[in-house]
């Protein structure tokens, strides 16, 4: 099993950031599971920084939405990736219905927004915000409506909050095509926000069969809700295959991915 102590030291040298370094881990993840001729979700794609890589692995016969809910971020990574045909960027945000959404943004710190203003802002950040009506859709929706002969592989959600919504909405792809799900989770400050509960997350898992993991492969239950938790992403799985996955091989590429960093390290004390 991967050493959390270690990992916890080497992101907080200068050279790499927690934030960082999870977001390390999610591209392993996807690129050891996703295949050409995949379909896969980037919700909350922000710049690209997994739409573009998610684009190399499902090739050219493969198809990448990505969703991305602030105007100006939308229009910005369509430009940057309009020469991939694999990839379609939406200006959507996502939910558990389809139609039009108050969305909150904030001006001053694009990653920050969301459909409901988080907890914690600052004074200077809520005097950015905006609120703006945009469109709402579901993940059910998006894929059911252009699904053909590839396989619902992968998702992504960086929703600021609104994952577990997300989720509601998706339901039925959930249960057809078992795509592993990457998902940020504020836990107890999100489900304050959206109105939801810690018995209203595990049980959508566990009525569709997905068990739970951090994204260093430890099993994630309730009893880890309510603790201050890093890193903020967890892994749901339901094929057999992704579960030994996130148990038994991501363990040991994350310790591989250290190795550098430890070199690093061993070079600077000496």
């Amino acid at each position: 099993m991967f050493d959390y102590k270690l990992w916890y030291s080497i992101t907080r040298d200068e050279e790499i950031g927690i934030n960082i370094f999870v977001e390390y881990i999610i591209r392993m993840i996807y690129s050891s599971i996703v295949s050409v001729g995949d379909l896969v979700i980037d919700g909350g794609a922000n710049r690209g920084m997994h739409t573009v890589p998610l684009s190399s692995s499902v090739g050219q016969t493969g198809s990448v939405i990505a969703v991305e809910a602030v105007p100006v971020l939308a229009t910005e990574l369509a430009k940057k990736v309009s020469d991939i045909r694999q990839i379609g960027v939406l200006n959507s945000a996502l939910g558990a219905s389809i139609g039009r959404t108050s969305f909150t943004y904030v001006n001053k710190a694009h990653t920050r927004s969301g459909i409901r203003e988080q907890e914690g802002l600052s004074d200077e950040l809520k005097g950015s915000i905006h609120r703006i009506e945009i469109d709402l859709t579901t993940i059910d929706h998006e894929v059911m409506s252009r699904i053909s002969d590839q396989k619902m592989r992968f998702i992504k959600l960086d929703l600021e909050g609104g994952e577990f919504d997300a989720l509601r909405g998706s339901k039925s792809v959930m249960s057809t095509f078992k795509p592993m799900i990457i998902l940020e989770n504020g836990a107890e400050k999100s489900a304050r926000v959206y109105g939801y509960t810690k018995l209203d997350f595990f049980a959508l898992f566990s009525d569709l069969k997905y068990s739970l993991f951090d994204v260093f492969g430890r099993e994630y239950g309730q009893d880890l809700w309510a603790r201050p938790y890093i890193p903020p992403y967890i892994a749901a799985a339901s094929r057999a295959e992704d579960i030994m996955f996130l148990r038994n091989r991501l363990p040991n590429l994350i310790s591989t991915l250290c190795l550098p960093y430890l070199a690093l390290k061993k070079t600077k004390a000496s």
